[in-house]
């Protein structure tokens, strides 16, 4: 399964309007240098203790992202940088943090544990974590991604969305959804579909109304497993954006991978679409015809379309057995 793909929005560091010409912003310049720069989890912790009240939330976000980085170097790290992190952690619940921050260490949480079969990155903090996040939800300037992103963390550490969270991501959802893109919104079904979460009817509405509208620019991998999602939700599918599914799929099975094609048909299943004519191309042909003949399968048809460069007389049963298993997980 691919994981969620946060890349750092460019923010202005507000102490440099509060104290111009005060050498902070230089400092702290140097500091996210270094961050960059570390090379093991314990170089991440001592910059960040020795920097002391220069490191500020930016900071604090870089030396996170740069364990992540590091356990995906080189795996001898990850026990190490699952130990920084939960020091980083406890030195942040000490500062103010705003939305972005906060979504991003939730993100270096999943990151970390993924995997793990318990998964406690925030100790006996986690209900203070859990607050954090229930108030960057409810900020109004949280953003897009954060909200995608906090979610994908949550689903993937365990947690139950309940309560107050709950009601502050329904509304942030119900809020945001209209300036999502594809891969948060792909993001956003997939946590709710992976922790079995309820997902409520409004915001349900918002997410695949902007689904429907990104579609004709989304990627394989956003389209399989926003498929898959819907169909473990059990989301209802206008016309609209049933007839707009097979559009997509058309597009992006020739440059979808296995999984993608192991998540789409289950998507297909569900949203109960209409066969389409579709003419492979390239080294993906085989594979994509694979899908195509599996969804002709789910949708009642006996066969694809005969033309040049079509596959023809193969029965959706038949590529189903040859077909890889839909991952249960998502892509």
């Amino acid at each position: 399964m691919q994981p969620a793909r946060p890349t750092s929005p460019k923010r202005q560091r507000q102490r440099a309007a509060e104290q111009p010409g005060s050498g902070s912003t230089t400092i702290s310049g140097q500091l996210a240098a270094q961050l960059k720069a570390a090379s093991s989890p314990e170089r991440v912790l001592q910059l960040v203790q020795q920097a002391g009240v220069v490191c500020d939330d930016v900071d604090l976000t870089t030396a996170v992202n740069r364990l992540v980085k590091l356990h995906q170097q080189d795996r001898h790290f990850t026990d190490r940088c699952r130990t920084a992190f939960q020091q980083l952690a406890q030195i942040a619940l000490g500062q103010q943090l705003d939305p972005w921050a906060v979504t991003q260490f939730m993100w270096a949480a999943g990151k970390l544990w993924e995997g793990v079969a318990v998964k406690q990155p925030f100790g006996s903090q986690q209900a203070a974590w859990q607050q954090r996040m229930t108030a960057a939800f409810g900020d109004r300037s949280c953003k897009p991604q954060s909200v995608s992103n906090g979610l994908w963390a949550a689903s993937k550490l365990g947690w139950q969305l309940e309560g107050s969270l709950a009601e502050a991501a329904e509304a942030a959802l119900e809020r945001l959804a209209a300036r999502m893109d594809s891969q948060a919104v792909s993001n956003t079904l997939r946590a709710f579909a992976n922790a079995g979460w309820l997902l409520g009817s409004r915001a349900a509405a918002r997410l695949l109304q902007q689904l429907e509208l990104l579609l004709p620019q989304a990627n394989a991998f956003d389209v399989a497993n926003s498929m898959w999602a819907m169909s473990k939700l059990g989301l209802p599918l206008s016309s609209s954006l049933k007839a707009a599914l097979p559009r997509a799929l058309q597009r992006t099975i020739p440059a979808a991978n296995s999984q993608n094609l192991g998540n789409t048909p289950v998507g297909v299943r569900q949203a109960t679409l209409e066969p389409w004519h579709w003419q492979p191309s390239g080294s993906s042909g085989s594979h994509a015809s694979v899908a195509c003949c599996w969804c002709c399968q789910t949708t009642g048809a006996q066969q694809l379309p005969v033309g040049p460069g079509r596959v023809a007389g193969t029965t959706g049963h038949q590529a189903a057995g040859r077909a890889a298993r839909p991952a249960g997980d998502g892509c």
